[in-house]
């Protein structure tokens, strides 16, 4: 009888890539090392609002701060890294153009900056 792989196998491409882009999934980040003026308030989303809001993501009916909140939700819950491939990169861009924090907060700073 051949061996079964440990459970969570399948995760481990997904985490060696985010490891390569800085991103690490199994390591909380430290509030001292969030800029002091990271918005700190979580989104929590309900899966319904959750679902809804990705349905208006996906026809174009999100404001940009609402493009925001539901990325920053989907990357606090790690959903943007188990969702069809756009919604990692879509993170990652986010991630690095710094409109987001590594751990889902938003970065005040940029958006006031950009009024939205």
């Amino acid at each position: 009888m051949a061996k079964r792989k440990p459970k969570g196998w399948r995760n481990e491409s997904t985490r060696h890539s985010l490891a390569s882009k800085g991103i690490k999934s199994g390591q909380k980040i430290k509030k001292s090392k969030l800029p002091k003026k990271a918005l700190n308030v979580p989104v929590k989303l309900n899966d319904s609002q959750r679902l809804g809001m990705i349905m208006d993501y996906e026809s174009g009916q999100l404001s940009d701060k609402e493009t925001l909140r539901l990325f920053s939700d989907l990357i606090r819950n790690g959903m943007a890294w188990t969702l069809q491939g756009h919604y990692g990169r879509t993170a990652v861009a986010l991630i690095d153009s710094g409109w987001l924090f590594k751990d889902g907060s938003i970065n005040q700073d940029k958006v006031d900056e950009n009024s939205l």
